[in-house]
């Protein structure tokens, strides 16, 4: 029996907020959109920063169509951001990056498996990406 369902629930620690996320899977589309970023060396995803932007820059066609709900990111008055709000300020790079990447974990088979269990930063320049070889 598959374990596939069309969304799953995630959550990712940014700037001091938890935010909850339920997400609808990637389309074969969007896979083939992120296809150039997706690169694995020793099980982490590697970039550089122009990879990084541009990947962030991808995910404004891509959000809208699998982020379902997105709660817990507050701004400093207080108000609820939705994702509309973060695609086009680079402040929130890191965590459209991360939403990104926790999509094409669960956008497969061992992706799936690998995000039940782990509990890795959010990737970004300053984390988990390095300067390709």
């Amino acid at each position: 029996m598959s374990n596939f369902t069309p969304t799953v629930k995630e959550s990712i620690e940014f700037d001091g907020d938890t935010v909850q996320l339920v997400l609808r899977r990637l389309k074969i589309k969007h896979s083939m959109m992120l296809a150039s970023h997706i690169r694995t060396s020793d099980g982490n995803t590697v970039m550089n920063f122009a990879e990084f932007t541009e990947m962030a820059e991808k995910a404004g066609q891509i959000l809208p169509d699998c982020v379902v709900s997105m709660t817990g990111l507050t701004g400093t008055d207080g108000a609820p951001l939705a994702i509309s709000d973060i695609l086009s300020e680079a402040y929130f790079q890191e965590l459209i990056v991360g939403i990104l990447t926790k999509l094409i974990l669960h956008s497969s088979v061992a992706g799936a498996a690998a995000a039940k269990n782990s509990a890795a930063p959010l990737p970004g320049p300053s984390t988990a990406l390095a300067q390709k070889e």
